[in-house]
């Protein structure tokens, strides 16, 4: 398996997501924390889809943002 690499993600994206020793699962960012000396994003929260849980990741988890524009769970 390769090394994932920081992608740009806004909320509302919709992202393959793989935690270290987990299986991959899809879910949607509800929201994006960039760092301090740095707009690299360092911290994300996803939406999964499975079970609609709430998951805080690291955004190097992230594998690959998937094209459209992904279900609105927010209004």
């Amino acid at each position: 398996m390769s090394k994932s690499v920081v992608l740009e993600i806004k909320p509302g994206d919709c992202v393959a997501v793989q935690p270290p020793h987990q299986t991959p699962w899809l879910g949607q960012v509800l929201y994006v924390e960039a760092g301090g000396r740095t707009a690299d994003p360092n911290f994300a929260q996803v939406i999964r889809d499975k079970d609609l849980a709430v998951i805080s990741i690291c955004p190097s988890w992230i594998l690959d943002r998937i094209p459209g524009k992904g279900m609105r769970v927010m209004a």
